[in-house]
C-alpha cells in the first residue's frame, strides 16, 4: 500500500478542520465524508470532492478507505469506531475516546483483537515542543523521583452565549459533562502522560457555578501517587483571563509549562539527599536556570501532525505519538475527579467502570437533553459492551 484512502466520519467544526488539512498529509488521499446533517454532508462533499454518505456504516462498507477519522459529538465514537474495527478499518479517534472509562475499554480490548489495525487518538498537545521535551527529560530519568505535579487548566474561558448556542451542549445526554470532557482531554492525557496515574482522587466539583448549564464548570482535585507524591489539576470555564500551566517538581528541580514555553530550574543537590543531611536550618539546594533547547514543531497544522504520524504508521509502521490504547488514562482520570466530586468522597484508580456507567447514566436520565436519539444510542453501546 503507496496511499492510505481516508474518510472522515462528522464533518462539523473539527471534522472540517481535518478536511482542511488532509491534502498536506504525505501519503494520504481523502476518499470520503460523512455526516447526518445533509447541509454539513454537502458543505463537506463540496469543500473535498469527496464521495459522501450519510451514516458510518454505508461509508465504512463503501470499500473506498483504508482507515478513518472518527469525529462526531463524544457518544458516538465507541460505536463508530468498533463498526470500523469490524470491517477492517483503521481508526484515528478525536477526543475523548468515549464520555466514561468503561467506554475507553472496549475500545482497548476491540483494538487488542485487531492487532493488525492502527488506533490513534488525536492528542495533538504532544506534539507541542514544550511537551515533547519535558517528557524526553522525565523518561531519561534526569529528573529523578517525582514530588508534586499541578495542573491549572483555565484559558477556556466561555460565555452564556457559548452554551446557549446549540441545546447539547453542557449537557450530560448530549456532551456527557462539561469542562473535564470538552475542554480538558488535552490537559489530562499531558497530565497522565507526563505525571502518570495516580492511586486516589479527592476532588470539588460545581454544577453550573458561573453559568446557566447542568454539568461542571468549575472543578478542584487532589490527587495522591503511589511513592506518595501529591497532585493538583484544576479547571474552570468562567475564570478569565485564565491560565495555562503545569509545573512538576523533581528529586533534581523543577519543570515548568506555560504557555506553551518550558522552564527547567535544576538542583546542584538532589532535594531528597539535601533535606536530610544539610547542616544548615534554611538552606535550600543551589540552583541552576537551564536553557532548555526546544525541539522543532512539527511541520503544518497541530492536528495535521497526528495525522500524518498515523498515515506513517499504516504505510511504514512509524510508532504512534499517540496511541488509542492510551485514550483511557486522561478519560479515567476526568471520569475520577467527576465521580469523587458528586460523591463528596475520595475514589481509586483503576477506576470502578461499572459505577462510571452507572452514574453517567442516572445523570443523562435527568438531563434537559434526555430527548437526544444519543441517550438511546448511548444504551446500546452500554448493552452491547456487557
Amino acid at each position: 500500500m503507496d496511499k492510505a484512502r481516508m474518510g472522515v466520519i462528522g464533518c462539523g467544526g473539527i471534522g472540517t478542520l481535518h478536511i482542511s488539512y488532509l491534502p498536506q498529509v504525505q501519503g494520504a488521499e481523502l476518499t470520503a465524508v460523512c455526516d447526518i446533517d445533509p447541509k454539513a454532508l454537502e458543505r463537506a462533499k463540496a469543500r473535498s470532492g469527496a464521495a459522501g454518505f450519510a451514516t458510518h456504516q454505508e461509508l465504512i462498507d463503501s470499500g473506498r478507505v483504508d482507515a478513518v477519522i472518527v469525529s462526531p459529538p463524544h457518544y458516538f465514537h465507541p460505536e463508530v469506531m468498533v463498526y470500523a474495527f469490524s470491517k477492517g478499518i483503521h481508526v484515528l479517534s478525536e477526543k475523548p475516546v468515549g464520555v466514561h472509562v468503561k467506554h475507553a475499554l472496549w475500545m482497548n480490548q476491540t483494538a487488542a483483537a485487531h492487532p493488525q489495525l492502527v488506533f490513534g487518538v488525536m492528542f495533538q498537545s504532544r506534539g507541542d515542543p514544550a511537551n515533547r521535551k519535558a517528557k524526553a527529560l522525565i523518561d531519561s530519568g534526569e529528573m529523578g523521583q517525582m514530588l508534586r505535579i499541578t495542573c491549572v487548566q483555565t484559558r477556556h474561558y466561555r460565555t452564556q452565549s457559548y452554551y446557549d448556542s446549540g441545546g447539547w451542549r453542557a449537557t450530560w445526554a448530549g456532551e456527557g459533562g462539561g469542562t473535564l470532557i470538552n475542554q480538558c482531554p488535552h490537559a489530562l492525557d499531558i497530565f497522565t502522560w507526563l505525571g502518570g496515574r495516580p492511586k486516589r482522587v479527592t476532588a470539588v466539583c460545581k454544577l453550573g457555578l458561573r453559568h446557566n448549564i447542568e454539568v461542571e464548570d468549575e472543578v478542584a482535585a487532589i490527587l495522591e501517587y503511589e511513592n506518595g507524591a501529591l497532585g493538583q489539576f484544576i479547571s474552570s470555564t468562567g475564570e478569565a483571563p485564565g491560565s495555562s500551566l503545569f509545573e512538576i517538581a523533581f528529586d533534581r528541580g523543577l519543570l515548568t509549562v506555560r504557555d506553551k514555553g518550558l522552564e527547567f530550574r535544576r538542583n546542584c543537590t538532589p532535594v531528597l539527599e539535601h533535606l536530610k543531611h544539610s547542616p544548615e536550618r534554611f538552606a535550600k539546594p543551589e540552583t541552576w536556570k537551564i536553557d532548555v533547547p526546544l525541539p522543532k514543531p512539527y511541520p503544518g497544522e497541530p492536528h495535521q501532525a497526528i495525522t500524518q504520524n498515523f498515515v506513517n504508521a499504516i504505510l511504514k509502521g512509524e510508532v504512534l505519538i499517540a496511541p488509542g490504547v492510551e485514550g483511557i488514562y486522561g478519560l479515567e482520570l476526568g471520569n475520577a475527579i467527576l465521580l469523587s466530586g458528586l460523591k463528596g468522597k475520595p475514589v481509586d484508580l483503576p477506576l470502578d467502570p461499572d459505577e462510571m456507567e452507572a452514574l453517567i447514566t442516572q445523570l443523562c436520565k435527568k438531563s434537559t437533553y434526555v430527548k437526544s436519539k444519543t441517550v438511546e444510542i448511548r444504551d446500546d453501546v452500554a448493552a452491547s459492551f456487557r
